[in-house]
């Protein structure tokens, strides 16, 4: 067919709509054909300028229109290249059967010894096969897969292959008929997903044939994922019973178990159902962290529930030494603490930076908190590697209220420790200290410009005349200001005032008995009860 040809440029552009074109354009290629004429047809010695033959010829209109006869003549008898491909996109007869969907004639031309069944489309790389795939045309797929030298792994532009296609197609039948012409499912996509780990987003009939033709199902992808990984991602309860019934591993990743997975995602139903099928509540991943771990964290009270009736040690320590009870004080989730403590765990503990969930409970102003774990025996007065106490902490908070609670539980030698405090932006990693300096609770109390807060302090005996910047009229920048003036002659007649007698008194009792032996002072049955408070600061 000449360069020119406008019989036949109308195919050219839309091929696959040929027998859909006007009647009059369609009996004009019949026409043609059938008589074996074109005007714009010549042999090569009738044009032998410059003038270029077009790719197009008429086996491919042949195929369009899909005359299996003339297809067979144009072949044996007239000698035309069975794989010559058009020019604009790079359609050949086998192509153009497979989109008009001429079975006859598709498998006529896959018998044929010189035929390409692997030819590529121009733009999209697509074979014949992969374009009988996405118009899911079921028996033309059973003849191409059957085809000799048929390439069932070729890749498109995307480098995706057909068994790929097929599963973002949503297409179990697909699937199977492509897993038992003997496609490759250990070919994976650009970012590493193999076809069986894909098919967990195309439901549990997809993931069945991938079961059924004993595809291997504990391969892990470079992002440490397994098919069970994603099925537990997506919630998909369904498809786990599937993977797990064709022999699944939950733990084919052992830094990534299924439970501790689920429970990390909040995924109740998943975490039940792994449960009910025997899974170890106690299990760890990586860095030694359990499913109550993470659920203690992000404040899954049910599933935390779930875990410690099924068994779960409330005092499990992660690889930094954290419980799950530190995790629920840091992340303020009280009614998980409560939880933890009626299950009755552990309530000193210490992380790597020697902090006790009472330090957090303190740090993050949750008074009702810091009670119930004194309520049950978390000691008050520790330090952590910072050299901060829980006071310490509530006073860089500055919240009255578990000032109060607190202060009962320090002598005056504890209330003059200093520290530089952690910032605690991050649960596992406090590295960034809060303040250049080590500095003293009454310091941190003035730098909050908090009166209730120093007042407090120096009521429980913290002698001002000890501190130098006091003395020095070195205060904190909000200070300054004249709305302050009350705060600083407070802080300055302390400092110039010494302690009176009885507060000594008190300050050397409290020392004999020690910090968190307020209870102690009930003993001393020969004190007035009057007598007794005043030394236990209960009058606070």
């Amino acid at each position: 067919v000449k360069s020119n040809c406008s019989c036949a440029r109308f195919f050219e552009q839309h091929p696959t709509i040929i027998e859909d074109t006007e009647e009059e354009r369609l009996q004009i290629f019949l026409h043609t054909v059938a008589h074996g004429f074109c005007k714009c047809l010549k042999s090569a010695s009738d044009c032998p300028d410059t003038q270029r033959l077009a790719s197009k010829t008429w086996l491919h209109l042949a195929a369009a229109v899909g005359s299996l006869d003339l297809v067979k003549i144009l072949v044996t008898q007239a000698k035309l290249d069975i794989n010559a491909a058009t020019s604009l996109y790079q359609f050949t007869a086998l192509s153009l059967a497979v989109m008009q969907t001429k079975n006859d004639l598709v498998g006529w031309l896959c018998g044929q010894a010189n035929i390409d069944v692997n030819v590529k489309s121009k733009a999209e790389k697509h074979t014949p096969l992969v374009d009988a795939m996405l118009s899911e045309k079921f028996h033309i797929v059973s003849i191409l897969t059957k085809a000799p030298g048929i390439d069932l792994n070729a890749t498109n532009f995307r480098n995706e292959t057909p068994l790929i296609l097929a599963v973002r197609m949503n297409s179990a039948r697909l699937v199977r008929q492509l897993l038992e012409a003997g496609a490759d499912h250990s070919i994976p996509t650009a970012d590493g997903s193999l076809p069986v780990m894909l098919s967990v987003n195309s439901g549990h009939l997809v993931v069945r044939e991938f079961v059924n033709a004993k595809v291997p199902l504990n391969t892990v992808n470079s992002r440490g994922e397994s098919a069970v990984t994603l099925a537990v991602r997506n919630r998909s309860v369904d498809i786990l019973d599937v993977l797990i019934a064709g022999g699944a591993s939950l733990r084919a990743n052992p830094a990534l178990p299924a439970l501790v997975l689920a429970a990390d995602l909040g995924h109740l139903r998943t975490v039940i159902y792994l449960l009910d099928i025997g899974e170890d509540p106690d299990q760890k991943n990586d860095n030694s962290w359990t499913a109550l771990h993470f659920a203690c964290m992000n404040g899954f009270a049910i599933i935390a529930e779930v875990l410690l009736n099924r068994g779960a040690d409330p005092n499990v320590v992660t690889s930094c030494h954290n419980t799950p009870l530190s995790l629920a004080a840091f992340h303020r989730h009280r009614a998980i603490s409560e939880l933890l403590l009626s299950h009755g765990c552990v309530v000193n503990t210490f992380d790597l930076d020697l902090d006790t969930p009472l330090h957090f409970a303190a740090f993050n102003r949750d008074r009702d908190m810091v009670q119930n774990l004194l309520d049950n025996g978390a000691l008050a007065c520790v330090f952590n590697r910072a050299g901060a106490t829980p006071l310490f902490n509530a006073v860089v908070s500055c919240s009255v209220e578990i000032v109060k609670i607190l202060l009962p539980h320090y002598t005056d030698l504890e209330l003059h420790a200093t520290s530089q405090g952690f910032m605690y932006e991050e649960f596992t990693y406090k590295i960034q200290l809060r303040y250049q300096v080590p500095r003293s609770v009454l310091w941190v109390a003035a730098s909050q410009a908090s009166l209730a807060v120093t007042t407090l302090l120096l009521f429980a005996g913290f002698n001002a005349s000890a501190e130098e910047w006091i003395r020095n009229c070195d205060f904190p920048a909000c200070l300054l200001s004249d709305d302050m003036n009350n705060l600083r002659q407070l802080l300055m007649d302390s400092a110039a005032t010494p302690l009176s007698l009885l507060s000594l008194c008190r300050c050397a009792v409290r020392r004999i008995l020690g910090p968190g032996k307020q209870r102690q002072v009930n003993q001393l049955n020969a004190l007035p009860r009057k007598v007794k408070n005043y030394i236990a600061l209960r009058e606070l």
